[in-house]
Parts: structure tokens; sequence; C-alpha cells
């Protein structure tokens, strides 16, 4: 998916149902509201290699605050030298916006 978009896209959403899928910032907050949720990262290398990241506990604000994430706590399999350091969007070169900065937490 490409995800050097503008801000709309973000809130919108992007995507389609049957390949990859953002639902869009509105559509979490509607899901979520106020109450604490999990987000898992599911990442794969061009060799093949699989990590994750999760994040649990996490809260979305509203659309006044532009969706301001709160991060919870971390677990995930990033432990190769070669993930080390880098957010996943940099391992892929792709980075952008709202979703690389929570990637690259």
């Amino acid at each position: 998916m490409d995800l050097y978009r503008g801000w709309n896209a973000y809130v919108d959403g992007m995507g389609d149902l049957t390949g990859e899928l953002f639902i869009g910032l509105i559509k979490m907050r509607r899901l979520t509201g106020d109450n604490p949720f999990t987000i898992r990262f599911d990442l794969e290398a061009p060799d093949g290699e699989k990590r994750y990241a999760e994040y649990a506990g996490n809260t979305l604000g509203k659309a006044s605050t532009k969706y301001t994430i709160n991060v919870g706590t971390y677990s995930g399999k990033r432990q190769s030298q070669r993930w080390r350091g880098a957010g996943a969007g940099e391992v892929y070169g792709e980075t952008s916006g709202w979703l690389a900065a929570l990637i690259s937490l």
C-alpha cells in the first residue's frame, strides 16, 4: 500500500477489504472511543524474515486532538541486529505521517 498520502487519506481510510487496508482514524475512533486497545504490526522483510510489534493499553484521541495516540506497553519480536534501531518503515524504505510515527516507536 502506498503510504505517501495526504492527511485526509489517513482520516478517511485507504486500501480495500480484500487486500491491504487501513480503516481510517474516524472509524478507529468510533470503534475504540476512550477505551484502551491493542494494536499489532506484523512485518516481513523482502528476504522473508518476520517480526512483529504489539502495543497494549493504547488510546486514540478525538478529531480535535488530530487523533493523538497515547501508546501503551510494547511487546514484540525485533531482536535481530538488522531490525535494531530502525522502525519498520526504515527497514522497508517507506515512512509516512501518522502511521510511520507509530510504527517507529
